[in-house]
């Protein structure tokens, strides 16, 4: 059984769904997803429904028992923790491929099976999609990023550290005159680090984040994947890292490192 607070559980849960706009709708890139509750934490691990842009991991305290629930619709279970109170528990019947949402005087009970599909287009299970999304978390250490088949780490070619609010707002710009492009130009140039979003006819806005100039060459990536919504009511410090993949033909990767073991894993645009 999980002992969690609604609304923490609420914001886990969008985060985790990583809201993306396309063509003018947002469309969530996850879609189902594992909780594990151990040692007080409640966390999420999951690529998003291409299978290879990006990775997240997000968390939120929780009580002290240990369990695992399968969440077969991020959507449907939001609209259920709407009709309960602040405290709410979860407990998985794994016999009957179920879970069970419960509050004071509530209880709400939604189908729910590890064997069900990750994705609607995918053929691969929540069960089989939640190991993927663990086995490619071990590749983010706290050295760095990315280790080759020699066990080496690739270290990052920049790192920032900055208010995770001050990126929120920033990339928040992109709703300037409702372009929501989604779309973020990360730049290092001679008056530091800067983000470009939003497109020149709506309005275009350019936002310096740090003034340092990090990477030993200037560089300029683009990234999506609706990395504001992954920003909301987070008040801690972060680390924002690049990684230089061009060597490979894989362009630069954005690392974004936040308190905990959460992160934000995006491939730049090739």
């Amino acid at each position: 059984m999980i002992e969690i607070e609604n609304g923490l559980l609420k914001d886990l849960l969008i985060k985790t769904q990583r809201k993306c706009h396309i063509l003018g709708k947002p469309q969530a890139q996850v879609i189902a997803c594992v909780l594990r509750c151990s040692n007080g934490i409640a966390s999420t691990t999951s690529i998003v429904r291409d299978g290879k842009t990006s990775l997240s991991r997000f968390s939120v305290g929780c009580g002290d028992g240990e369990e695992t629930v399968i969440i077969p619709d991020i959507e449907r279970l939001l609209g259920v923790l709407k009709a309960h109170g602040k405290n709410i528990r979860i407990e998985r019947d794994a016999e009957n491929n179920k879970i069970c949402v419960k509050s004071s005087t509530k209880q709400t009970t939604l189908i729910a099976n590890i064997d069900g599909l990750a994705f609607p287009h995918s053929r691969d299970t929540i069960g089989e999609w939640e190991a993927k999304s663990l086995a490619r978390a071990e590749q983010i250490r706290p050295e760095g990023y990315y280790i080759t088949k020699i066990g080496s780490v690739r270290p990052a070619m920049a790192t920032w550290t900055l208010p995770a609010n001050d990126l929120y707002t920033a990339l928040s710009c992109d709703a300037v005159n409702k372009q929501m492009l989604n779309r973020y130009e990360f730049i290092q140039d001679k008056d530091g680090l800067s983000v470009i979003v939003g497109d020149e006819i709506m309005g275009q806005t350019r936002i310096l984040l740090s003034a340092s100039r990090i990477a030993k060459d200037d560089f300029s990536v683009v990234v999506e994947g609706g990395l504001d919504n992954v920003l909301q009511n987070r008040k801690e410090m972060m680390v924002l890292q690049f990684y230089d993949f061009r060597d490979f033909e894989q362009g630069i990767r954005l690392l974004m490192r936040f308190e905990g073991r959460d992160f934000v894993l995006q491939a730049g645009l090739l």
